[in-house]
């Protein structure tokens, strides 16, 4: 139970510093709400690399100065960008530029939690078997920790 509630801490730091930039960027200085909402997405997702990685996913032994993990992030970050945006276009018709903002923002969780602990911080051996690389490894789940991590002090030593 963790792991998600980390997730979710992160998160909600991360969509305060999401929020606060699109607040500054359309209130202050009259930038329209999709670019807004981009830009405080981008934003709030340089912060959630770190955190994620040193907080809810640091167990795994992620390096966060793999280039390999970077571009991985960049990749999950450039989906959830454009689940953000799509949302963001497609609710404001209908609502008010900060609760449009509200949707995206919980179009974009389920989807960055899933695939940041599939392939941004899985163990080098998860983040293979993920993306196709393990033979009949089975799919990862992101919320439970590594389980060949022998010594980890979550099992007593006993190795998984």
């Amino acid at each position: 139970m963790r792991r998600p509630l980390l997730f979710a801490a992160v998160g909600v730091a991360n969509t305060a510093v999401d929020f606060g930039v699109f607040l500054a960027l359309t209130r202050v200085l009259g930038v329209g709400p999709v670019a807004a909402s981009a830009l405080g997405f981008l934003t709030g997702s340089a912060h959630s690399y770190v955190a994620n990685g040193l907080l809810t996913f640091g167990d795994r032994g992620a390096r966060l100065a793999s280039a390999a993990r970077v571009l991985r992030f960049a990749a999950v970050t450039a989906l959830c960008l454009g689940v953000s945006v799509a949302a963001i276009a497609a609710a404001l018709p209908f609502l008010p530029d900060v609760a449009a903002k509200a949707v995206s923002v919980l179009a974009t969780f389920a989807a960055g939690y899933l695939l940041s602990g599939r392939f941004v911080y899985a163990a080098p051996a998860q983040a293979a078997s993920a993306a196709g690389g393990g033979a009949g490894a089975g799919p990862v789940d992101p919320i439970q920790p590594r389980e060949a991590f022998v010594g980890d002090r979550r099992d007593g030593g006993r190795g998984g």
